[in-house]
């Protein structure tokens, strides 16, 4: 292990690693990961350090609930972006959202993201995005019935791209009657994420950092408490 990429506060959905030539004219090596806490981080992979941390996905509830100062901490108020894709000169990425048929382009520079470049909707969710490797060409996939769409992204926009592979493809899925998942995040019964990472909260590891604060310290202070239990019974046995 190198290092970890460490500052997200809940599980990571979708990560891609990209190289690029930095201001300085120097070859970087730089990742870009997606998060359920709603951003997405730029991450320089030599120094292991955070570039630059964006709120993607918010909803105008979320909007309305951080402008009042609302406590909202037990309710999931924005949408998760569950997978990311570069273009083949990295400079336009692209985000599709968990139970939302909207994706976003975002322009990259100087290893941040900039306002939104376009947002569009597409007929069905998105489950998975993928760039044509050597032009602005977005696959992605889509519940079904329309199955795969083909997005071209251009300076200022995205427009859905009309292609007879993918006319054939369709009908090649609604043929065969294939069904996709309504969403790739496992949920609970009150259709929240199962996985969500928490703060510790009781003592004075209540400031710290979740990734600090992991299971291994109530684990080590649970053993200890069994076996003071362990030696106490063995001294009113007789047996110690």
């Amino acid at each position: 292990i190198d290092g970890y990429l460490l500052g997200h506060t809940a599980f990571i959905t979708s990560m891609l690693v990209c190289e690029k030539i930095d201001e300085q004219q120097q070859q970087q090596q730089t990742a870009i990961t997606a998060s359920a806490d709603g951003t997405i981080r730029i991450w320089d992979l030599e120094s292991m350090e955070c570039l630059s941390t964006t709120e993607v996905g918010r909803t105008q509830d979320d909007e309305n609930n951080k402008n009042n100062n609302d406590d909202t901490s037990d309710q999931q108020q924005w949408l998760i972006p569950t997978c990311i894709s570069i273009n083949h000169d990295a400079t336009v990425l692209a985000v599709i959202y968990d139970e939302s048929n909207q994706i976003d382009f975002f322009t990259i520079c100087s290893n941040k993201l900039s306002s939104s470049l376009s947002t569009i909707k597409c007929d069905a969710q998105p489950l998975s995005i993928q760039f044509q490797n050597d032009a602005n060409i977005l696959h992605a996939v889509l519940q079904s019935p329309h199955y795969i769409a083909f997005y071209e992204v251009t300076e200022n926009a995205a427009d859905v791209k009309p292609s007879e592979t993918l006319t054939k493809l369709k009908q090649l899925a609604i043929d065969e009657k294939i069904e996709t998942p309504s969403t790739i995040i496992e949920k609970d019964q009150r259709g929240l994420p199962k996985l969500r990472k928490l703060n510790e909260t009781r003592g004075p590891g209540g400031d710290d950092k979740p990734w600090e604060r992991v299971e291994r310290i109530e684990i080590a202070k649970n053993r200890e408490k069994r076996a003071k239990q362990k030696k106490k019974r063995q001294k009113l046995d007789g047996t110690d």
